[in-house]
């Protein structure tokens, strides 16, 4: 059941793209979306438990089904179980499934092997249909949410004869409060999740591979990277509705995204043909272009006591470019020793992962010297720092992240996790810590106060980038 569980939503997208299904648990009149041409829009599915429930009741999902207008879209073949102990608190992504676009009114479920938590099976299966509240509405390359609900809040009602009571609703079209976005590249699909619940919210679609993302506080508005179409993406921060795209040249091959202080400027490298470029984002046109040299990574904007500064990391020259943020003018080299990559700048100092080194690299920029190096677990990647004057550095082939203590140029521990580290994010109000895990699919949830791990948050495909509403 475990490995159902794990490995369900990759075994319904393939099944649902190639056309191909395993036998039926139940006689349906399901039909199966092909060819896979059709099947251009996503769909994430989610469940979770609402109420309390002193017992430790069950439930089996044998199978969904979604209704177009015309038949049955069978989207998950089971059985997957789930108690409701190990879910309480908790929500679980049932799949992530590519399918047609359409108006999804109503879904069928057929659910069995009922307990109560006293051991004794209440129910021998039951298909229930339920109406979608906030009607599924699809269009092509969109990418959206569904929520199945298991309420809980007198376990079982005698007189129900212990059927499940379930709902299922559609993702709201606006979020308020504090949100954590988080870019799934692989599936162009951009996931908001509640800062308070660490729960997914909803998802939003895109026609090109998306590369990064900022958030502009005083805007209240997202900025997302986008390649193919080369745009940058305008996201009002209230409604989630596209407001704006700012095209990018064709031969620019955008790959990481940072803002000026203002949010009146966007800066995006090209590794490819080894540029920054500078855009207006109030003209919506590109204003300087400079050729840096060999694939320019990640860009951090760096204010300190009124001056700014880029600073631009360069895995394939191994250094780092100090910039002119007017003019893009480089204004100074910093060499690192192998391959740089994360950028954090705290008290004066730049730090810097050195990834192929297992070392953090700290420069005073000031002088524009190396002052220290710090040993730490393998290939550290990104860094964020708290208001306790800590600093955290994930490891992309570590499952850990490094605890270090500034002013001692020291690690002072490890947070263990039980995977390698994709982006962090530190969200400073609730002290929460962020950590993508690419390779899974998950984010952790880390209490930066307990230094332990204390939720996780499933998306469709592998997280690369996180960024919180703050």
């Amino acid at each position: 059941m475990n490995f159902l569980c794990r490995h369900i939503p990759h075994l319904v997208l393939v099944l649902l793209l190639f056309g191909c299904a395993m036998p039926p648990a139940h006689t349906s009149s399901a039909r199966f979306i092909e060819p896979a041409s059709k099947a251009t829009a996503k769909l994430s599915i989610y469940l979770a438990p609402v109420g309390d429930c002193p017992g430790n009741p069950s439930l089996q999902l044998d199978s969904i089904e979604l209704f177009d207008g015309e038949s049955w879209l069978r989207l998950v073949d089971g059985p997957v179980s789930y108690e409701y102990q190990q879910l309480k608190g908790r929500q679980v992504l049932l799949a992530f499934i590519a399918l047609p676009p359409g108006e999804y009114r109503k879904a069928r479920l057929h659910v069995s092997g009922l307990e109560q938590g006293t051991g004794s099976v209440s129910s021998q299966g039951v298909t229930l249909t339920l109406p979608i509240s906030r009607n599924l509405s699809l269009t092509d390359k969109d990418s959206k949410c569904l929520f199945l609900d298991w309420h809980l809040g007198d376990c079982y009602a005698p007189a129900s004869g212990d059927v499940p009571r379930l709902s299922l609703r559609g993702q709201a079209s606006s979020v308020s409060g504090e949100n954590v976005y988080i870019v799934a590249d692989k599936i162009r699909t951009l996931y908001i999740a509640s800062g308070d619940r660490h729960f997914i919210t909803s998802a939003i679609g895109f026609p090109g591979q998306l590369k990064d993302v900022r958030y502009d506080r005083a805007r209240n508005r997202v900025y997302l990277l986008s390649q193919r179409p080369h745009s940058i993406y305008v996201l009002d921060g209230a409604s989630y509705k596209v407001v704006d795209r700012v095209s990018l040249s064709s031969l620019i091959g955008p790959a990481h995204l940072e803002l000026s202080a203002d949010g009146r400027f966007a800066f995006v490298t090209d590794s490819a043909a080894g540029r920054l470029v500078k855009v207006d984002l109030q003209r919506r046109a590109v204003v300087e272009d400079s050729v840096l040299g060999v694939a320019p990574g990640e860009i951090l904007y760096i204010e300190d006591e009124g001056r700014q500064q880029l600073a631009i990391s360069s895995k394939f020259s191994q250094q780092v470019y100090l910039v002119n943020p007017e003019t893009l003018a480089v204004t100074a080299v910093l060499p690192v020793d192998i391959s740089p990559s994360g950028l954090l700048f705290n008290s004066e100092r730049l730090y810097v992962c050195d990834t192929d080194s297992n070392a953090i690299l700290v420069f005073d920029l000031r002088k524009r010297t190396l002052i220290r190096r710090i040993n730490v677990a393998l290939a550290p990647v990104s860094l964020v720092d708290d208001e306790h004057e800590r600093i955290f550095a994930g490891h992309a082939e570590d499952n850990s992240l490094s605890v270090i203590a500034p002013q001692q140029f020291a690690v002072q521990r490890r947070i263990r996790l039980d995977a390698p580290t994709a982006d962090l994010a530190y969200f400073q109000s609730r002290q929460i810590l962020y950590v993508a895990h690419r390779d899974s699919g998950r984010i952790s949830v880390v209490d930066v106060s307990a230094e332990k791990k204390i939720a996780e948050m499933n998306v469709g495909a592998a997280p690369v980038v996180v960024v919180i509403q703050q």
